[in-house]
Protein backbone atom coordinates (compact mmCIF):
# COMPACT_ATOMS: atom_id res chain seq x y z
CA UNK A 1 0.00 0.00 0.00
CA UNK A 2 1.13 3.46 -0.57
CA UNK A 3 1.24 6.26 2.19
CA UNK A 4 1.72 9.69 2.55
CA UNK A 5 2.72 12.10 5.42
CA UNK A 6 -0.10 12.48 8.02
CA UNK A 7 0.93 16.42 9.62
CA UNK A 8 -2.28 17.70 11.05
CA UNK A 9 -4.27 14.43 10.51
CA UNK A 10 -3.89 13.41 14.03
CA UNK A 11 -2.12 13.76 17.21
CA UNK A 12 0.21 11.56 17.98
CA UNK A 13 0.96 12.38 21.37
CA UNK A 14 -2.71 12.23 22.54
CA UNK A 15 -2.76 8.46 20.41
CA UNK A 16 -0.01 7.31 22.29
CA UNK A 17 -2.16 8.17 25.57
CA UNK A 18 -5.13 6.77 24.52
CA UNK A 19 -3.42 3.42 23.04
CA UNK A 20 -2.07 3.21 27.00
CA UNK A 21 -5.42 3.39 28.12
CA UNK A 22 -6.62 0.55 25.72
CA UNK A 23 -3.78 -1.44 27.58
CA UNK A 24 -1.44 -1.42 24.37
CA UNK A 25 2.14 -0.07 25.76
CA UNK A 26 3.55 1.66 22.63
CA UNK A 27 7.84 1.97 22.58
CA UNK A 28 8.73 5.77 21.82
CA UNK A 29 7.16 8.46 20.22
CA UNK A 30 4.27 7.16 17.82
CA UNK A 31 4.66 7.81 13.86
CA UNK A 32 1.94 7.73 10.85
CA UNK A 33 1.40 7.71 7.61
CA UNK A 34 -1.69 7.43 5.57
CA UNK A 35 -2.48 4.74 3.40
CA UNK A 36 -3.52 5.53 0.02
CA UNK A 37 -5.92 3.68 -2.20
CA UNK A 38 -9.56 4.13 -0.98
CA UNK A 39 -11.71 7.26 -0.97
CA UNK A 40 -13.67 6.34 2.12
CA UNK A 41 -12.82 6.18 5.40
CA UNK A 42 -9.08 8.14 5.82
CA UNK A 43 -6.64 5.22 7.45
CA UNK A 44 -3.39 5.10 8.86
CA UNK A 45 -0.51 3.07 9.81
CA UNK A 46 0.68 3.85 13.54
CA UNK A 47 4.02 3.01 14.37
CA UNK A 48 6.18 2.74 17.48
CA UNK A 49 9.57 3.02 17.88
CA UNK A 50 10.06 -0.96 17.78
CA UNK A 51 8.36 -1.37 14.66
CA UNK A 52 5.48 -2.45 16.22
CA UNK A 53 2.55 -1.14 13.92
CA UNK A 54 -1.54 -0.46 14.40
CA UNK A 55 -4.23 0.65 11.95
CA UNK A 56 -6.24 3.60 12.45
CA UNK A 57 -9.25 4.51 10.80
CA UNK A 58 -11.21 8.50 11.02
CA UNK A 59 -13.99 9.88 8.64
CA UNK A 60 -12.32 11.84 6.14
CA UNK A 61 -12.20 15.63 6.16
CA UNK A 62 -15.26 17.95 5.60
CA UNK A 63 -19.32 17.28 4.87
CA UNK A 64 -19.68 13.42 5.27
CA UNK A 65 -23.50 11.85 4.91
CA UNK A 66 -24.63 10.92 8.31
CA UNK A 67 -24.25 6.90 7.95
CA UNK A 68 -21.61 6.66 5.25
CA UNK A 69 -18.64 7.15 7.66
CA UNK A 70 -19.76 5.69 10.60
CA UNK A 71 -16.65 4.16 12.35
CA UNK A 72 -18.71 2.60 15.44
CA UNK A 73 -21.14 0.95 13.40
CA UNK A 74 -17.51 -0.51 11.53
CA UNK A 75 -16.39 -1.58 15.11
CA UNK A 76 -19.52 -3.58 15.58
CA UNK A 77 -19.55 -5.31 12.54
CA UNK A 78 -15.72 -6.48 13.08
CA UNK A 79 -16.39 -6.92 17.00
CA UNK A 80 -19.28 -9.44 15.37
CA UNK A 81 -17.73 -11.29 12.89
CA UNK A 82 -13.97 -12.41 14.99
CA UNK A 83 -13.60 -15.33 14.49
CA UNK A 84 -16.72 -16.07 12.15
CA UNK A 85 -14.66 -14.85 9.08
CA UNK A 86 -11.09 -13.22 8.50
CA UNK A 87 -11.52 -9.88 10.42
CA UNK A 88 -9.05 -7.69 11.99
CA UNK A 89 -8.84 -7.44 15.35
CA UNK A 90 -10.17 -4.06 16.98
CA UNK A 91 -7.95 -2.44 19.67
CA UNK A 92 -10.20 0.50 20.73
CA UNK A 93 -12.80 2.82 19.80
CA UNK A 94 -13.06 6.34 20.41
CA UNK A 95 -16.48 8.35 19.92
CA UNK A 96 -15.58 11.18 22.28
CA UNK A 97 -18.07 13.77 21.10
CA UNK A 98 -15.14 16.69 21.22
CA UNK A 99 -12.98 15.38 19.08
CA UNK A 100 -13.04 12.90 16.06
CA UNK A 101 -14.33 9.78 15.86
CA UNK A 102 -11.48 6.76 15.52
CA UNK A 103 -10.78 3.46 16.14
CA UNK A 104 -7.48 1.51 16.08
CA UNK A 105 -7.17 -2.35 15.16
CA UNK A 106 -3.96 -4.85 14.99
CA UNK A 107 -2.19 -4.37 11.82
CA UNK A 108 -2.93 -8.13 9.76
CA UNK A 109 0.26 -9.18 7.62
CA UNK A 110 -0.68 -8.91 3.95
CA UNK A 111 -0.79 -7.36 0.71
CA UNK A 112 -3.77 -5.46 -1.03
CA UNK A 113 -4.02 -6.68 -4.89
CA UNK A 114 -4.96 -4.08 -6.98
CA UNK A 115 -2.62 -3.79 -10.21
CA UNK A 116 -0.72 -6.18 -12.32
CA UNK A 117 2.62 -4.84 -10.10
CA UNK A 118 0.78 -6.26 -6.75
CA UNK A 119 1.22 -9.91 -8.00
CA UNK A 120 4.38 -10.22 -10.03
CA UNK A 121 5.99 -12.38 -7.85
CA UNK A 122 3.33 -14.27 -6.88
CA UNK A 123 3.40 -17.84 -9.18
CA UNK A 124 0.36 -19.29 -11.26
CA UNK A 125 -1.10 -21.31 -8.22
CA UNK A 126 -0.95 -18.44 -5.35
CA UNK A 127 -2.86 -16.38 -7.98
CA UNK A 128 -5.47 -18.98 -8.25
CA UNK A 129 -5.76 -19.29 -4.40
CA UNK A 130 -6.20 -15.17 -4.21
CA UNK A 131 -9.75 -15.98 -6.31
CA UNK A 132 -10.37 -19.08 -4.44
CA UNK A 133 -10.12 -17.64 -1.09
CA UNK A 134 -11.65 -14.50 -2.07
CA UNK A 135 -14.85 -16.83 -2.70
CA UNK A 136 -14.86 -18.95 0.16
CA UNK A 137 -14.51 -16.68 2.66
CA UNK A 138 -18.04 -14.56 0.79
CA UNK A 139 -19.89 -18.32 1.37
CA UNK A 140 -18.78 -18.01 4.81
CA UNK A 141 -20.33 -14.49 5.27
CA UNK A 142 -22.94 -15.07 3.20
CA UNK A 143 -23.66 -18.59 5.82
CA UNK A 144 -23.63 -16.16 9.17
CA UNK A 145 -27.21 -16.14 10.62
CA UNK A 146 -26.97 -12.51 11.80
CA UNK A 147 -28.95 -13.18 14.99
CA UNK A 148 -26.11 -15.65 15.99
CA UNK A 149 -23.66 -12.54 15.44
CA UNK A 150 -25.61 -9.95 17.28
CA UNK A 151 -26.81 -8.60 13.62
CA UNK A 152 -30.20 -9.65 13.79
CA UNK A 153 -30.95 -6.00 13.56
CA UNK A 154 -28.53 -4.50 11.31
CA UNK A 155 -30.55 -2.86 8.70
CA UNK A 156 -33.59 -3.78 7.21
CA UNK A 157 -32.78 -6.54 5.43
CA UNK A 158 -35.67 -7.15 2.98
CA UNK A 159 -36.00 -4.98 -0.40
CA UNK A 160 -32.21 -4.36 -0.63
CA UNK A 161 -31.72 -3.59 -4.23
CA UNK A 162 -34.00 -1.03 -4.68
CA UNK A 163 -32.78 0.48 -1.16
CA UNK A 164 -29.60 0.41 -2.40
CA UNK A 165 -30.48 2.03 -6.29
CA UNK A 166 -32.15 5.05 -4.60
CA UNK A 167 -28.29 4.79 -1.86
CA UNK A 168 -26.26 5.15 -5.10
CA UNK A 169 -28.41 7.55 -6.46
CA UNK A 170 -28.37 10.03 -3.75
CA UNK A 171 -24.37 9.36 -3.16
CA UNK A 172 -23.99 10.22 -7.17
CA UNK A 173 -25.94 12.76 -7.27
CA UNK A 174 -23.47 14.65 -4.93
CA UNK A 175 -20.63 14.77 -7.41
CA UNK A 176 -21.83 13.73 -11.15
CA UNK A 177 -19.73 15.49 -13.50
CA UNK A 178 -23.32 16.28 -15.41
CA UNK A 179 -26.76 14.38 -16.72
CA UNK A 180 -25.93 11.23 -18.07
CA UNK A 181 -30.08 10.40 -19.17
CA UNK A 182 -28.77 6.44 -20.37
CA UNK A 183 -27.21 6.26 -16.84
CA UNK A 184 -30.86 7.44 -15.68
CA UNK A 185 -32.73 4.97 -18.05
CA UNK A 186 -30.01 2.25 -17.24
CA UNK A 187 -31.53 3.07 -13.09
CA UNK A 188 -35.49 3.02 -14.41
CA UNK A 189 -34.69 0.03 -15.97
CA UNK A 190 -33.16 -1.87 -12.80
CA UNK A 191 -36.05 -0.68 -10.75
CA UNK A 192 -39.17 -1.76 -13.27
CA UNK A 193 -37.60 -5.39 -13.88
CA UNK A 194 -35.58 -5.63 -10.40
CA UNK A 195 -36.74 -9.08 -8.77
CA UNK A 196 -38.47 -10.34 -5.76
CA UNK A 197 -35.22 -10.65 -2.99
CA UNK A 198 -35.11 -14.45 -1.86
CA UNK A 199 -32.33 -14.30 0.84
CA UNK A 200 -31.70 -11.66 3.52
CA UNK A 201 -28.54 -12.16 4.59
CA UNK A 202 -25.32 -10.35 5.74
CA UNK A 203 -23.66 -8.59 2.71
CA UNK A 204 -20.36 -6.73 2.74
CA UNK A 205 -21.40 -4.38 0.32
CA UNK A 206 -18.01 -3.11 -1.58
CA UNK A 207 -16.47 -7.26 -1.19
CA UNK A 208 -14.05 -7.35 -3.97
CA UNK A 209 -9.88 -8.16 -4.30
CA UNK A 210 -8.31 -4.85 -3.11
CA UNK A 211 -10.68 -4.70 -0.29
CA UNK A 212 -8.97 -8.01 1.30
CA UNK A 213 -5.49 -8.99 2.45
CA UNK A 214 -3.75 -12.03 1.02
CA UNK A 215 -0.46 -13.98 1.87
CA UNK A 216 2.95 -14.78 -0.95
CA UNK A 217 0.46 -18.30 -1.12
CA UNK A 218 -2.85 -16.36 -2.18
CA UNK A 219 -4.66 -17.04 0.72
CA UNK A 220 -6.95 -14.72 2.61
CA UNK A 221 -5.93 -13.35 5.52
CA UNK A 222 -8.53 -10.52 6.42
CA UNK A 223 -11.28 -8.94 4.81
CA UNK A 224 -10.96 -4.74 5.50
CA UNK A 225 -13.66 -1.88 4.29
CA UNK A 226 -16.77 -2.87 6.07
CA UNK A 227 -18.47 0.34 6.02
CA UNK A 228 -21.24 -0.85 3.73
CA UNK A 229 -22.39 -3.81 5.38
CA UNK A 230 -26.00 -4.70 6.69
CA UNK A 231 -28.38 -7.05 6.08
CA UNK A 232 -29.20 -7.41 2.60
CA UNK A 233 -29.16 -9.71 -0.78
CA UNK A 234 -26.62 -12.12 -1.47
CA UNK A 235 -26.72 -12.09 -5.06
CA UNK A 236 -26.25 -8.17 -5.01
CA UNK A 237 -22.96 -8.45 -3.03
CA UNK A 238 -21.62 -11.45 -5.24
CA UNK A 239 -22.86 -8.84 -8.82
CA UNK A 240 -20.50 -6.61 -7.29
CA UNK A 241 -17.59 -8.92 -6.33
CA UNK A 242 -17.57 -10.62 -10.26
CA UNK A 243 -18.25 -7.11 -11.97
CA UNK A 244 -14.63 -5.74 -10.22
CA UNK A 245 -13.11 -8.98 -11.48
CA UNK A 246 -11.97 -8.35 -15.08
CA UNK A 247 -11.43 -11.07 -17.49
CA UNK A 248 -8.71 -11.30 -20.06
CA UNK A 249 -11.03 -10.99 -22.77
CA UNK A 250 -13.10 -8.24 -20.94
CA UNK A 251 -13.48 -5.54 -23.84
CA UNK A 252 -13.91 -3.00 -20.45
CA UNK A 253 -11.55 -2.38 -18.44
CA UNK A 254 -12.49 0.25 -16.02
CA UNK A 255 -9.37 -0.05 -13.79
CA UNK A 256 -5.72 0.17 -15.00
CA UNK A 257 -3.62 -2.44 -15.32
CA UNK A 258 -5.60 -4.82 -13.64
CA UNK A 259 -4.05 -7.81 -11.67
CA UNK A 260 -6.83 -10.48 -12.89
CA UNK A 261 -5.98 -10.76 -16.43
CA UNK A 262 -2.57 -11.87 -15.71
CA UNK A 263 -1.84 -16.02 -16.10
CA UNK A 264 -3.02 -18.28 -13.40
CA UNK A 265 -6.21 -15.86 -12.27
CA UNK A 266 -9.63 -17.65 -12.56
CA UNK A 267 -11.80 -16.17 -14.47
CA UNK A 268 -15.37 -14.48 -13.42
CA UNK A 269 -17.15 -18.16 -14.64
CA UNK A 270 -14.91 -19.66 -12.60
CA UNK A 271 -15.38 -17.94 -9.99
CA UNK A 272 -18.77 -18.19 -9.93
CA UNK A 273 -18.78 -21.97 -9.74
CA UNK A 274 -16.39 -21.70 -7.32
CA UNK A 275 -18.83 -19.97 -5.17
CA UNK A 276 -22.26 -22.58 -5.82
CA UNK A 277 -19.29 -25.02 -5.11
CA UNK A 278 -18.26 -23.67 -1.91
CA UNK A 279 -22.11 -23.85 -0.58
CA UNK A 280 -23.36 -20.77 -2.26
CA UNK A 281 -26.35 -20.49 -4.26
CA UNK A 282 -26.34 -20.08 -7.92
CA UNK A 283 -26.98 -16.30 -9.16
CA UNK A 284 -30.46 -15.79 -10.81
CA UNK A 285 -30.69 -13.56 -13.46
CA UNK A 286 -27.07 -13.15 -13.73
CA UNK A 287 -27.32 -10.37 -16.57
CA UNK A 288 -29.66 -8.19 -14.42
CA UNK A 289 -27.45 -8.33 -11.54
CA UNK A 290 -24.61 -7.58 -13.26
CA UNK A 291 -26.21 -4.50 -15.22
CA UNK A 292 -26.84 -3.61 -11.97
CA UNK A 293 -23.41 -3.71 -10.89
CA UNK A 294 -21.98 -2.28 -14.27
CA UNK A 295 -25.11 1.30 -13.49
CA UNK A 296 -23.57 1.30 -10.03
CA UNK A 297 -19.50 1.69 -10.78
CA UNK A 298 -20.96 4.06 -13.89
CA UNK A 299 -22.38 6.27 -10.30
CA UNK A 300 -18.78 5.80 -8.90
CA UNK A 301 -17.14 6.96 -12.13
CA UNK A 302 -19.06 9.60 -12.48
CA UNK A 303 -18.64 10.85 -9.03
CA UNK A 304 -14.76 10.68 -10.13
CA UNK A 305 -14.81 12.93 -12.62
CA UNK A 306 -17.03 15.08 -10.66
CA UNK A 307 -14.84 16.05 -8.31
CA UNK A 308 -11.84 15.59 -10.95
CA UNK A 309 -13.43 18.87 -12.88
CA UNK A 310 -13.97 20.36 -9.45
CA UNK A 311 -10.64 20.75 -8.64
CA UNK A 312 -10.79 19.01 -6.05
CA UNK A 313 -7.62 16.45 -7.08
CA UNK A 314 -5.03 19.31 -7.72
CA UNK A 315 -4.53 20.65 -11.37
CA UNK A 316 -6.80 20.21 -14.24
CA UNK A 317 -5.87 16.46 -16.03
CA UNK A 318 -7.63 16.18 -19.41
CA UNK A 319 -5.97 13.07 -20.46
CA UNK A 320 -7.78 11.71 -17.14
CA UNK A 321 -10.79 13.24 -17.75
CA UNK A 322 -10.81 12.11 -21.10
CA UNK A 323 -10.39 8.33 -20.10
CA UNK A 324 -12.90 8.79 -17.44
CA UNK A 325 -15.77 10.40 -19.39
CA UNK A 326 -14.60 7.03 -21.95
CA UNK A 327 -15.05 4.76 -19.04
CA UNK A 328 -18.57 5.96 -17.90
CA UNK A 329 -19.80 5.73 -21.91
CA UNK A 330 -18.85 2.17 -22.24
CA UNK A 331 -20.03 1.48 -18.60
CA UNK A 332 -23.55 3.01 -19.27
CA UNK A 333 -23.69 0.80 -22.61
CA UNK A 334 -22.72 -1.96 -20.73
CA UNK A 335 -25.56 -2.11 -18.10
CA UNK A 336 -27.91 -1.64 -21.12
CA UNK A 337 -26.49 -4.86 -23.09
CA UNK A 338 -26.28 -6.93 -20.20
CA UNK A 339 -30.52 -5.35 -19.23
CA UNK A 340 -31.32 -6.14 -22.82
CA UNK A 341 -30.26 -9.95 -22.43
CA UNK A 342 -31.68 -10.52 -19.26
CA UNK A 343 -34.86 -9.17 -20.84
CA UNK A 344 -34.25 -11.44 -23.91
CA UNK A 345 -33.80 -14.58 -21.58
CA UNK A 346 -37.11 -13.07 -20.16
CA UNK A 347 -38.85 -13.16 -22.90
CA UNK A 348 -37.71 -16.23 -24.17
Amino acid sequence: MGSTSTEGLLDLASLEAWLRAQGVAPEGPLTAAQIQGGRSNLTFFVADARGRRWVLRRPPLGHVMATAHDVAREVKILRALRGVVPVPAVVGLDTDASGVPFYVMEEVPGRVIRTASDVEDLPPGARAECGRSLIRELVALHAVVPESVGLGDFGRGTDYLPRQIALWQRMGDQYRAGPYAEADAARDRLLRAAPQQEHVALVHGDYRLDNILVDRAGSLQAILDWELCTRGDPYVDLAVCLFYWTDPEDVLHPFGNPATVLPGFLTREELLAEYVQAGGRALPRPDYYMGYAAWRLTLVFEGVLGRFRAGAYGASEPAEEERLAGVIKRLIETSHDLLDRDEARGAG
